[in-house]
């Protein structure tokens, strides 16, 4: 039995879940880890209306790793928003 389906954005500064550029690691031995939110993540998150000011955004958070989230059988990437256009063709190319 496979894993099934997933469907993920993409943030502006390219980060899946919350595994920004600087901690994202292919090779994660976990399935899920602490991590520290870069400044482009958190400033998303006040963009995005979730926080009123980038001092209410938290500097951790809990995230799925990368080759937890790779354990899908069909994966689905959208990039709602011009804002990220630029990453989508630049960072990711799934089989």
């Amino acid at each position: 039995m496979g894993n099934g389906y997933r469907l993920h954005g993409v943030g502006e500064n390219t980060h899946i879940a919350f595994n920004d550029p600087h901690v994202a690691d292919f090779n994660d031995l976990k399935l899920v880890k602490v991590v520290d939110l870069d400044a482009a993540c958190r400033q998303q998150q006040v963009n995005d209306g979730c926080f009123a000011s980038i001092g209410d955004v938290p500097t951790h958070a809990l995230t799925l790793t990368v080759p937890a989230l790779f354990r899908a059988d069909h994966i689905f990437a959208l990039y709602p928003g011009t804002q990220k256009h630029r990453p989508s063709g630049t960072r990711y190319y799934l089989p």
